[in-house]
């Protein structure tokens, strides 16, 4: 969308003079933009005709920044007798997008888009300039597509002209020329149109209106391109109990035009016109809408009704359900992207007005980079008269969701996301994409185990029942950075605590073994194995906890991980080995003197021979009460 902004007002800033005819728009010069944005790089550049490749002298050529702060620059210069420009000590900045372009036989020709990659300083580039002409013959319409997106006010109607000049030379007519002329395109606005806007509010170069007609007489260069532009009309019946809100008009469609499409996203609305085949099902900027098509249309004048289902003024009816907010954090910015989960309680539509919105988004301060986007089509956003975003249009029963970014300043450590809502929002959750030395903080955030992707690890934070109103703040500082070895240190200390707790685990054990004359029994040995591996797990666990608090870099944490794991493993085959002894020690006759009385009749099962602890009543091996011979009742 930047980019098609910023081709338009390159075409502008290329336009020499202003021209306007007698009842029609004008176009003139727009109003002068900054310079373009400091630095050590240049941008080197040539203007050359399509048809032979011969240099053009004396072209006007322009530079046009596109910044990530939305500030537009702008610069000038003249191709020399070999058709050369430069520009120099402009800034080399990667985020920045450098769009070049030459006027030559009074057409602006995009000569496309530079970027610096990184370390670069010196960028080239080619403007190819063609011979215009002033026959439409080879200039066609692929698509005519009619958007129809409900207001308070009524309906709109966004036409789309896809059009494709299949010739090598652009079209056009000059101001002075179009007397008689053939337009490209020839149109015209439905009885009782109102609001006639152009896309991002300019009108292109060589586009004439008078009333309602329209015509265009280019530039179309070679390719595709397109033409768009809007209406609005009044409900020609108004919805009742038993009845919908029926639009009547009737579409001008122009004499070239190969497909008429008919776009709504309500799913409830039907229309009906001569020819129309549908509706399907298709998916439009990601959204759900239902599409019609008539193809090979005839020109003039099509009748359309467009029937939607009543709805009304109630924004009590919108709630939100949950607020879902992705962090990531850079060097520069805090970028944010917040999903707004709606909840319609309502038996019809609903609309909201500037004046009574269905909803207010408060932002944060400093907030920029704005970008909205929804899977209800008919919703748009306005700024609200008490700042932030109001949500207006018309949504349906139901769910619905709001997808809304922008980019927050990093400024000085730490950084800081502090939102406030203006409805209360059972769930608000947080994710923070991971650098591994994040340190965070909330006072009225929970903490909950982290959200992986296959790309991110994600720190998830949850509040419940915010209340309107109520600031919910976020610090994101850093960890200072470790010194050369310091995973060794780490992996020391883990296993040093590890070592340690068993070590305390299995003393009572090695005081047993001295005191019956220093040798370790073989089930001694496997339960001190068993313990220090449970320790080894533990010691997995609180690193597995220094990692999700950003203690403990990713790549320290793997090689930790992998390194414990290891140990605890060995320990665990090293268990096995000293089970496969146990048995056979347990079926030798008992050592005389070593228990005496019943002590000794129970130092093994008399059923099954199994080793028996002389505290057990009952063999754990097979079950049989101790102290008891075979054969013994």
């Amino acid at each position: 969308m930047r980019r098609a902004v910023g081709c338009v007002l390159l075409a502008l800033a290329l336009a020499s003079t202003a021209f306007a005819e007698p009842g029609g728009l004008a176009v003139g010069q727009p109003t002068p933009a900054p310079d373009v944005p400091p630095g050590p790089a240049r941008i080197e550049g040539v203007v050359l005709r399509t048809e032979n490749g011969a240099p053009v002298p004396g072209a006007d050529v322009a530079l046009y920044a596109l910044t990530n702060e939305g500030v537009p620059g702008l610069r000038r210069t003249t191709s020399d007798a070999a058709g050369r420009f430069v520009f120099e000590n402009v800034a080399s900045d990667p985020a920045i997008g450098w769009l070049v372009g030459a006027r030559f036989q009074g057409v602006a020709f995009p000569g496309g888009r530079v970027q610096f990659a990184a370390g670069e300083t010196v960028a080239k580039i080619e403007v190819r300039v063609d011979e215009p002409t002033r026959d439409p013959r080879a200039v066609r319409i692929s698509e005519h597509s009619v958007r129809l997106v409900r207001q308070p006010d009524g309906l709109r109607a966004i036409e789309t002209l896809a059009l494709q000049n299949d010739a090598a030379n652009t079209y056009y007519v000059p101001a002075e020329a179009r007397a008689g002329a053939r337009p490209a395109v020839a149109s015209a606005l439905p009885a009782g149109a109102a609001g006639f806007e152009m896309m991002f509010g300019m009108v292109p170069e060589g586009l004439v209106r008078h009333g309602a007609e329209l015509r265009w007489y280019g530039p179309v260069l070679p390719g595709a391109q397109e033409l768009s532009f809007s209406w609005a009309i009044a409900a020609s019946s108004p919805a009742t109990a038993d009845a919908p809100e029926r639009f009547d008009f009737a579409l001008s469609v122009p004499a070239n035009s190969e497909r008429l499409v008919l776009i709504v996203a309500d799913p409830d609305a039907l229309l009906e016109a001569a020819g129309l085949v549908g509706p399907e099902t298709a998916e439009l900027d990601g959204r759900s809408v239902r599409r019609w098509k008539l193809e090979a249309p005839p020109a003039g004048k099509l009748a359309i009704r467009v029937s939607l289902p009543p709805a009304h003024l109630a924004p009590g009816a919108v709630s939100v359900s949950e607020v879902r907010v992705v962090a990531q954090l850079d060097d520069a910015a805090l970028d944010i992207s917040e999903t707004h989960a709606l909840q319609v309680t309502s038996d019809s539509h609903v609309l909201g007005t500037a004046e009574l919105p269905l909803l207010r988004i408060p932002l944060p301060e400093g907030a920029s980079q704005l970008r909205f986007g929804s899977d209800a089509p008919g919703l748009e956003l306005a700024p609200h008269p008490e700042g932030g975003l109001a949500v207006l249009g018309s949504v349906a029963p139901g769910e619905a969701r709001i997808e809304l970014g922008y980019q927050l300043a990093r400024g000085e450590s730490p950084a800081r996301l502090s939102r406030t809502l203006a409805t209360r929002t059972p769930v608000l959750s947080i994710f923070v994409a991971d650098t591994g030395r994040l340190a965070p903080r909330s006072e009225r955030l929970h903490r909950r185990r982290p959200f992986v992707t296959n790309d991110l690890t994600y720190l998830y934070f949850e509040a419940f029942e915010v209340e309107a109103g109520e600031e919910v703040q976020l610090e994101l500082g850093t960890l200072p950075a470790r010194a050369r070895g310091g995973e060794q240190v780490a992996l020391a200390l883990v296993l040093a605590a590890a070592a340690g707790a068993a070590w305390l685990l299995t003393s009572p054990l090695r005081e047993r073994g001295e005191a019956t004359g220093g040798e370790p029994a073989a089930g001694a040995e496997q339960s001190a194995a068993r313990r220090e591996r449970e320790s080894l797990y533990e010691a997995i666990r609180d690193l597995d906890h220094d990692f999700e608090t950003g203690k403990v870099a990713a790549e320290d944490h793997t090689r930790l991980r992998d390194d414990l794991r290891a140990r605890a493993a060995a320990l665990l085959a090293e268990e096995r080995r000293l089970s496969s002894t146990l048995a056979p020690l347990a079926a030798r006759p008992e050592e005389p003197g070593l228990l005496t009385g019943s002590e000794s009749l129970r130092s093994a099962c008399g059923a099954c021979g199994a080793a028996a602890d002389p505290s057990h009543r009952f063999c754990a091996q097979c079950g049989a009460a101790l102290g008891t011979s075979p054969g013994t009742a």
